[in-house]
């Protein structure tokens, strides 16, 4: 098995690819890095940090719509307080509260406005495990956002690469052919390398005749 590299050998000394991004959104604010063997997420500043391994990240990925029932909790918050504000102005409890009534439903209605026109687009990155990373399409902008992900993948790519691309021969030739096709599906190698190492195992003691 080969050594593995270094992140920063994976891109080398050019200060301007992404190894990091912060996506804010609304209510919505995370953190997603390119470690040397996986991603590390974590959202509100810091907490909820997790690491996944390029081991478990698969190159499947699908863009969901998702809405943020943030807003639509936040709207229904200020319709209660019109209402409340509605009755209290009426009981003469605290007239001055009329004045905030038009503020609470014309914020409630924009906010019901954005929560049903205006969905978040969540770009899925696969997990082996049926799980999956979400990044926000787009965010902090599309060319860095689209960047950031090709780095992604640029550093998953590798990391197969260097541990799982080498021929053993002392495998059974059924498993040695699982990995070839694997990495070749996964485009970690290329038709070609996949032609190359089939050529090998077949060859070697385990290998059919």
């Amino acid at each position: 098995m080969n050594k593995r590299k270094g992140i920063s050998e994976i891109f080398g000394e050019d200060k301007t690819n992404m190894l990091e991004i912060e996506q804010k959104v609304l209510f919505r604010k995370q953190k997603i890095k390119i470690t040397e063997d996986g991603l590390m997420t974590s959202c509100q500043n810091g907490k909820n940090t997790k690491h996944f391994s390029f081991d478990h990240i698969e190159r499947k990925c699908f863009i969901n719509k998702k809405r943020s029932h943030e807003i639509l909790f936040f709207a229904i918050a200020l319709i209660i307080l019109f209402f409340l504000s509605m009755v209290l102005s009426y009981t003469q409890i605290i007239p001055k509260l009329v004045f905030l009534n038009s503020a609470f439903i014309v914020v409630a209605f924009i906010c019901i406005l954005l929560y049903t026109l205006l969905p978040i687009n969540e770009f899925c990155i696969m997990l082996d495990n049926r799980e999956r990373i979400t990044l926000i399409q787009n965010v902090p902008t599309p060319f860095e956002f689209d960047e950031f992900v090709n780095n992604i993948y640029k550093a998953r790519n590798k990391y197969i690469r260097e541990n799982y691309f080498y021929i053993d021969k002392s495998a059974p030739f059924e498993e040695e052919l699982w990995k070839l096709q694997w990495l070749n599906k996964e485009k970690v190698i290329s038709d070609k390398e996949f032609a190359i190492a089939l050529e090998n195992i077949k060859n070697s003691p385990s290998g059919i005749a």
